[in-house]
């Protein structure tokens, strides 16, 4: 699993290599078992749910940047009860770079006009802390991996963000 927090296709690319197995085989098959696994047996990040609620109900706006295509997103947040809780999303089904490009990120704060300063991405990768470090927003890292890119906030896990979020709310009152 640490393999796949960079990319799918690096993960793929280093498990064929070190076990000497066909790259366009192995690809085949991990695509078949994914497609297979369907949304249901795809849950969200524990808390996940309560961070995105949080935010709704603090007056503010989730969005996604994902690499997923657009159908496989809406059916997994659909299949979770979650669609309602996300303004937007950028896909792999939209005109943009893949992270650790931020133009993705920036199409979003320019299409919702929003200010950098109050937007935080949230990841659990390294691409993640990298777009949001280019784009010139706040980060959230999310889990136990090793990353190289400082984000200005770590947590193990959303119920930590979660109980951020909400004392950063109580201050600013």
């Amino acid at each position: 699993m640490r393999l796949f927090r960079t990319t799918t296709e690096d993960a793929l690319r280093t498990v064929a290599a070190t076990y000497t197995l066909d790259l366009g085989l192995l690809t085949q098959r991990y695509r078949m078992a994914y497609d297979a696994s369907g949304p249901a047996l795809q849950p969200p990040f524990p808390y996940a749910r309560e961070v995105c609620t949080h935010v709704v109900a603090s007056g503010g706006s989730n969005f996604i940047v994902t690499h997923r295509g657009r159908a496989s997103l809406f059916e997994l947040l659909a299949a979770h009860g979650m669609e309602h809780l996300f303004r937007d999303a950028l896909t792999a089904d939209d005109p943009y770079p893949r992270k650790p490009d931020p133009a993705g990120l920036l199409a979003m704060i320019f299409r919702y006009r929003l200010d950098p300063g109050h937007c935080i991405v949230v990841g659990d990768r390294e691409l993640d802390m990298e777009a949001g470090v280019r784009a010139g927003v706040k980060t959230c890292y999310f889990g136990t991996d090793r990353h190289a890119t400082q984000a200005d906030l770590e947590v193990r896990g959303l119920a930590e963000l979660l109980d951020w979020l909400i004392a950063e709310r109580e201050s600013c009152r």
